[in-house]
């Protein structure tokens, strides 16, 4: 019975202490399309479905292997860009929504990833990637 209190004050105790916060903000289950223009070596990334990405279960967004420092910015999604390239969210993004628009790649040997991370960083998991042809 005491080994049972023991354990109980334990994960009590992490929760308080906020080591459970991780556990608490998953990644939203979002389907990510990727769509690969090899003539101009650019790729758009949309929502296709799922779970609707909002500021209150998405602290940033980062798109990886592209040129440009501002990949959001054409996109007319709800994301507003800081320094490197990683967007936040001011509105809601659906199934339908460009999330990334005729982006450069930067690497054609490569792959762009769509990461997911919470609001503080501790948390992060990969949306969607596509691996160029």
């Amino acid at each position: 019975m005491v080994a049972v209190t023991v354990i109980l004050a334990a994960v009590i105790g992490a929760f308080v202490l906020g080591f459970g916060d991780s556990l608490s903000e998953p990644a939203p289950d979002a389907q990510i399309d990727f769509d690969y223009d090899a003539s101009g070596e650019e790729i758009t990334v949309a929502h296709d479905g799922g779970q609707t990405l909002t500021p209150d279960n998405t602290g940033f967004l980062e798109v990886t292997n592209l040129v440009g420092t501002d990949p959001f910015n054409d996109a007319g999604a709800n994301v507003v860009n800081d320094e490197d390239g990683v967007a936040t969210l001011d509105g809601t993004i659906s199934a339908g929504d460009v999330i990334v628009d005729d982006e450069e790649v930067d690497d054609t040997d490569g792959e762009v990833t769509l990461v997911w991370e919470n609001s503080d960083r501790s948390n992060s998991q990969e949306l969607g990637s596509f691996n160029i042809p």
